[in-house]
């Protein structure tokens, strides 16, 4: 076929440029002609200078103000303008002042262009502060923009303080319309305050009206102190512990007096209406005597003198709060059959005392009277007393026996803790409360007996009791407090009576030296060493309870122990747990025996025991050591060795056995304690020969030649023994303190 003819049209556009033209100052003139332009298209591009300015150029160079192209790309143009040589531009002053050249000063003021923006600011002195500016713009750094002249003030005050220092006083400015002030106290500790009723400062006279809380508190060594009239407000421990003055004469015109304003001062003299007594003050009104202060009602509330050795007078009928506290030079007190009460805290801190007469007279003594005591090595309650005080006798490191008299009933929380000399207590049958912490931390304490009357071994009663060996629990106990043999590392048998229901947390934890724990009696189970057997009537096992106890090697736990505590047996590692019932009871901890020790489930049989506990210790574990105690097979021979520590001597041993070494056949369960007592020289060789102990409830005498003298605690005459010659034993019926004195010689022992 022939070709077709085609017909192709091609169509076109012409492109579109943009021309930019501004000026170099939008303020110096005006730019036109600038826009959007085709191809090939005549642009005009114009340059007009505002008054007072002129055209100078373009950016690419062309001097002319107006002028055209051909447009053919983008193109930008700037139009330079410059102010008219010889042009004077209008300008304006800013005046700035400060309404005192001594309070503060300004910055910014200057001659500036009409239509500047101006930065000025008001800067102040010390001690003084900017209030505003004089149009009433509070803000101290402010901008203007200059339209004409500006007259500006800063107007700056003194910047207030309310703090007044005066002759070494500070005070504090209360009410500025009456101009009162507060008293705050020294600026630097002083010895003497005389209170002014007026102060004047630069700003005025001003009224002293009140003394602030704790203004002068602690100011032990401020010995003179004069409040005046004016004063009707005394702020609460505003002079606690000004203890060097031995009165403050507080005016009547007072009317308010502050919770303790006036703790432990000795004495305060008041009249006034002001409500409360006697704010913490040991004496209020009270009688001063030469080195005493005394009560309206005879007591003597402060002792202020310093002799070693004081005789309190006939006429006191109680020993007040803190009246001997912190006394450093004395060491001996006597006390008149007129009193009746000891305070608390009468003779604590006391270093140096050493011994204290208590009258039959007195009923209680009361918290902390002793503590801290460290001297204080004897001590003789009377049976007139009734109750041991809370910590009365806490921290007397230095005291070694205690006999408590059968007409004691209480004993407080802590009284006895951290004595660490005391070896040995007896506590009498009339106590029926033991506080928490009784005798913690006395780490001589050997051994302790517990009358039936107790019924609550109260938590941590024994705790870090580290020599106490054994320990007897009345069967009237009915539960053992938590911690209450807490660190007990000699301890190496319990007994426990089958009333005891509850075993607190942590009880017998870290009794390290445990091997026997005997709870009640039970049928198809032989009881012998190293077991645990708890009662039918036991319930509960706390936590930790044997926590760390590692020598036990048995425990039989029967059915009605129904909770057990987390890590009851934790750190027991030879332990071997036998249970009645067949699997863990619902009540018991997922976590009481944490450690895995071996636990036999169903156990209805007997224990068996073929090994024996030989428990070999010393009296005083600082008089000697004891080496020997051991677990043994049944008919082994065990070897024990008492070894006296330097300045003591082994006497023999509890049975009265002297062989040191000693070889024993074991077949049952022994225990044996070192009597060990220290060395005296005395220039007698005859009396220096005498050997005086006891042991138990028997007080020996051995190599005696004069007869034998026994006096109790309150220096009676019990009774006179002839000497057997080598050893004489003398059976004592009630435990205590007694002293035994044969020729020269005279010792004080302790009988259980």
């Amino acid at each position: 076929m022939p070709a077709e003819n085609l017909t192709i049209t091609a169509t076109w556009t012409t492109n579109s440029y943009i021309i930019t033209a501004v000026a170099n100052d939008s303020t110096f003139g005006i730019i036109s002609g600038a826009g959007t332009y085709e191809f090939g298209e005549t642009a005009t591009i114009t340059a007009t200078a505002n008054e007072g300015y002129e055209f100078i150029g373009w950016s690419n160079g062309n001097p002319k103000a107006e002028f055209t192209l051909v447009v053919t790309a983008d193109t930008a143009f700037t139009a330079n303008f410059q102010k008219k040589a010889g042009m004077i531009a209008e300008t304006a002053t800013v005046s700035l002042v400060a309404n005192n050249i001594a309070f503060g000063e300004v910055l910014g003021g200057g001659i500036y262009n009409i239509g500047d923006t101006v930065t000025i600011v008001a800067l102040e002195n010390d001690g003084y502060e900017f209030i505003s500016w004089s149009d009433g713009e509070k803000l101290a750094l402010r901008t203007i923009v200059l339209v004409e002249d500006v007259n500006l003030t800063a107007i700056f005050h003194k910047r207030f303080n309310p703090s007044i220092v005066v002759d070494n006083l500070n005070f504090f400015i209360t009410d500025t319309v009456t101009n009162i002030v507060e008293l705050q106290g020294f600026v630097k500790d002083a010895d003497y305050l005389v209170i002014p009723a007026t102060i004047v400062s630069e700003d005025g006279q001003y009224t002293v009206a009140s003394i602030g809380s704790k203004a002068f508190a602690g100011c032990s060594k401020l010995d003179t102190i004069v409040i005046p009239a004016t004063i009707k407000t005394i702020g609460s421990e505003a002079f606690a512990n000004c203890t060097g003055t031995m009165s403050i004469e507080i005016p009547s015109d007072v009317e308010s007096i502050g919770e303790n304003a006036f703790l432990n001062v000795k004495n305060i003299v008041y009249n006034g209406i002001a409500t409360g007594t006697p704010w913490g003050a040991l004496t209020v009104n009270g009688t001063i005597d030469g080195e005493y202060i005394f009560s309206a009602d005879s007591s003597l509330t402060v002792y202020t003198g310093t002799d070693s050795v004081v005789a309190i007078p006939d006429s006191v009928t109680s020993i007040g709060q803190n009246a001997f506290a912190g006394n450093e030079t004395v060491t001996s007190v006597g006390i008149p059959e007129s009193v009746t009460e000891i305070g608390d805290g009468a003779f604590s801190g006391c270093p140096n005392l050493e011994s204290v007469d208590i009258p039959n007279s007195v009923e209680s003594i009361g918290n902390e009277t002793f503590a801290n005591c460290t001297s204080l090595d004897a001590v003789s309650i009377p049976e007139s007393v009734k109750e041991i005080g809370n910590s009365a006798f806490i921290g007397c490191t230095s005291l070694t026996v205690i006999q408590i008299p059968v007409s004691v009933t209480v004993i407080g929380q802590s009284a006895f803790a951290n004595c660490t000399s005391l070896n040995a207590v007896s506590i009498p049958e009339s106590v029926n409360e033991l506080g928490n912490g009784a005798f913690s931390g006395c780490t001589s304490l050997v051994s302790v007996s517990i009358p039936v009357s107790v019924t609550v071994i109260g938590a941590q009663t024994f705790s870090g009791c580290s020599s106490l060996n054994s320990i007897d629990i009345p069967s009237s106990t009915t539960e053992i407090g938590s911690s209450a043999f807490n660190g007990c590392s000699s301890l190496t048998s319990v007994v426990i009576p089958t009333s005891v229901t509850t075993i607190g947390n942590g009880a017998f934890a870290y009794c390290s030296s445990l091997m026997t724990v005997q709870i009640g009696t039970f049928v198809n189970v032989n009881v012998k060493n190293n077991i645990t057997t708890l009662a039918d009537e036991s319930t509960s096992i706390g936590s930790r309870a044997f926590f760390g106890c590692d020598s036990l090697t048995a425990a039989y736990i029967p059915l009605s122990v129904a909770s057990i505590g987390d890590s009851a047996f934790a750190g027991c590692k030879n332990l071997t747990i036998y249970c009645e019932a067949e699997s863990m009871p619902e009540g018991w901890s997922e976590s009481w025996n944490p450690e895995g020790c071996k636990v036999v489930w169903g156990y209805k049989g007997e224990i068996e025991v073929t090994k024996f506990n030989l428990i070999a210790t010393a009296n005083n574990s600082s008089f000697g050591s004891v080496t020997g105690s051991a677990t043994y097979n049944k008919g082994e021979t065990a070897t024990i060795t008492a070894t006296a520590a330097e300045g003591y001597k082994f006497v023999s041993w509890s049975d009265g056995n002297t062989d040191n070494p000693r070889t024993i056949v074991v077949n049952e369960e022994l225990a044996f304690t070192a009597v060990f007592e220290a060395v005296t020289a005395i220039d007698d060789e005859a009396a220096a020969a005498v050997n005086i102990f006891a042991y138990g409830n028997t007080i020996v005498v051995e190599n005696a030649t004069d007869d034998i003298s026994v006096y109790d605690a309150n220096g009676r005459l019990i009774t006179i023994e002839q000497s057997a010659g080598q050893r004489t034993e003398i059976l004592i019926t009630n435990a205590g303190v007694y002293l035994v004195k044969v020729g020269n010689t005279t010792k004080r022992v302790m009988v259980f």
